[in-house]
């Protein structure tokens, strides 16, 4: 009865205000256990970064034209998190330390096979020396590897499915992006609602333009014979508990759209979109993206060239993931 005679404006006000409180429980939740500051121990926080910096180093080595002696500074902050990993005496035997000392070791052989000085690194290099394995560094796969796999079951295509960074210079069909996306529209969405959208474009200069914005395709986005941008409508969505339901959505249907274009022989790399808000509204100024919809990624795509180097990009044991839920 009370809530009957409450006028629907007020209720609207309650309403922007417990939006408010469940958006400062995200940003307190965030602060508290984010990476934001490894001043104090944190081991969850700083295999994060340690994976985060030597998958920079690993990447290098799989573009097109890869600059010799490339990511020093970012090696060096590698190796001084690895240090604050063995002073704290967390265990080295797990998969986010034993990749960063193989991607590094690999480094070091890559430029030693192509006669680069990399004489700095190997001193400092060897305090953290394991038994080598090859769980870091690049694979070199051809194009009729990849197609051979892409038709077996599923859990052989989708491991066969790799971040690609290198394309060839032929022109790409569109109709291949086309069915790449009707895949993808089969992706479950809360209540079927359908939120997601696909930008795209062929054309060399406004891809360039685009990835302007984005940090993380330096030294292979310019190859890019097509760039697609996926966004969310958040106007699909109602009420504080759906806040972060568009990311959902959107992710979902961003990794279904990664295997269409698999399944096209498209190699692609999806590019994150985590950015500031003044950077989000100028590209959605000049990409003429509507400010009601979040951009999720963008992904660089091309046909896949005869040979080509992908970063290992280790995964964690399954059992290390997989956890019976209990409830008390």
């Amino acid at each position: 009865m009370i809530k009957s005679l409450i006028p629907n404006s007020v209720k609207t006000r309650l309403k922007k205000i417990q939006l408010m409180s469940d958006y400062f429980y995200d940003f307190k939740r965030f602060k508290k256990y984010s990476g934001l500051n490894l001043s104090e121990k944190r081991e969850a926080q700083l295999k994060a970064r340690i994976t985060a910096q030597y998958h920079v180093v690993e990447k290098g080595m799989t573009l097109p034209k890869t600059r010799l002696g490339y990511g020093v500074g970012v090696i060096n902050q590698l190796l001084s998190n690895l240090e604050k990993f063995d002073k704290y005496n967390y265990e080295k035997n797990c998969t986010e330390y034993k990749s960063a000392v193989a991607t590094l070791q690999s480094y070091v052989d890559y430029h030693l096979v192509k006669e680069y000085n990399v004489d700095w690194l190997i001193p400092k290099l060897d305090k953290f020396q394991m038994k080598k394995d090859s769980i870091g560094g690049i694979i070199e796969y051809t194009r009729e590897e990849i197609e051979e796999k892409s038709k077996d079951r599923f859990s052989v295509f989708s491991q066969s499915r790799h971040s690609v960074r290198h394309y060839s210079d032929t022109p790409i069909n569109p109709q291949k992006i086309k069915n790449a996306v009707k895949v993808a529209q089969k992706s479950p969405s809360v209540c079927n609602r359908q939120s997601s959208r696909v930008y795209y474009t062929f054309e060399k200069e406004i891809i360039k333009k685009a990835l302007s914005y984005q940090s993380g395709n330096r030294g292979f986005g310019s190859s890019a014979n097509c760039l697609l941008v996926v966004t969310s409508d958040i106007r699909s969505f109602n009420g504080r508990n759906e806040r972060n339901q568009s990311f959902i959505d959107g992710g979902i249907f961003t990794m279904s759209l990664l295997y269409g274009l698999h399944e096209e022989m498209l190699g692609a790399c999806p590019l994150n979109w985590s950015t500031t808000a003044k950077r989000d509204l100028e590209i959605k100024k000049h990409l003429n993206i509507p400010e009601y919809e979040n951009i999720i990624l963008m992904i660089s795509v091309g046909n896949l060239p005869d040979k080509i180097n992908i970063a290992k990009s280790n995964r964690l044991g399954t059992e290390e993931i997989y956890k019976e839920l209990r409830f008390r």
